[in-house]
């Protein structure tokens, strides 16, 4: 293993942790990627500067200046896998991703960046086969969305929810995904989950604009009065909430 390797292995195994990031970037500018330790210290300095900060715009414009320059080359490992990314403290923290791509790429992905939160993508019929990746544990963000009005896909049925309440999520605070096929039997499952007990916010959404009658399952507008209370009971207060969805784009 590399220098360079255990560098990078020492932010991913402490990924709140700024200090192994600022001695990479050392090491970065001491063998001639000086741009890239600029952008790390320099978002690492954002993520802790009050927002009134009187330098916060300028430091803000050095470093979009800095990633439109060098993110193809900084992205270059995980690019091909990836539909959107975001920098956070120097590195890839946030991505959306088919999940198929993401059960095949996981170990890759987390052997680049610390990566916490993750939007899945397509992810209806295969939170199972997700739920089987180790990866899981290490992120505090999950997002199960759908990305268009014409796909009905990311409104989990109840084998995925049931899947999803014994997913390895134990760093999970906040989970987002659209609730609407799902039964009570599941929701249940879902707040008494060991793995769940550091969620702080839960958000299901209800789709106004699928075909109900023929999935079989409840109309929204009900649906959305009934199952609000219930998880307000089943959840610890103020963490669940219901969203009704007219326009998912």
């Amino acid at each position: 293993m590399t220098t360079a390797d255990m560098l990078l292995r020492a932010i991913l195994e402490s990924p709140e942790d700024d200090a192994p990031r600022l001695v990479y970037a050392d090491w970065l500018e001491e063998h001639g990627d000086a741009k890239r330790a600029e952008f790390i210290r320099a978002q690492c300095t954002l993520a802790g500067m009050p927002d009134g900060h009187p330098t916060r715009p300028a430091l803000g414009d050095r470093v979009r200046q800095l990633e439109a320059k060098h993110r193809r080359s900084w992205l270059a490992p995980v690019r091909r896998w990836l539909d959107d990314w975001w920098f956070h403290r120097g590195f890839v923290e946030y991505i959306s991703i088919d999940t198929r791509r993401f059960v095949k790429r996981a170990e890759d992905l987390f052997c680049y960046a610390p990566v916490q939160r993750v939007e899945f993508n397509h992810a209806d019929g295969r939170v199972r086969e997700l739920a089987a990746v180790p990866q899981l544990r290490r992120l505090t963000h999950v997002y199960l969305n759908r990305r268009n009005r014409d796909d009905y896909g990311n409104d989990l049925s109840d084998a995925d929810v049931w899947a999803l309440a014994a997913a390895p999520l134990d760093r999970v605070t906040y989970l987002s995904f659209g609730g609407g096929c799902a039964s009570e039997e599941a929701f249940r499952a879902l707040a008494a989950s060991p793995h769940l007990a550091g969620l702080r916010h839960l958000r299901v959404i209800v789709h106004t604009d699928v075909p109900w009658s023929a999935l079989n399952a409840p109309r929204p507008d009900s649906r959305t009065a009934d199952l609000g209370p219930k998880l307000a009971t089943w959840f610890a207060p103020g963490v669940a909430e219901v969203v009704e969805d007219v326009n998912p784009c």
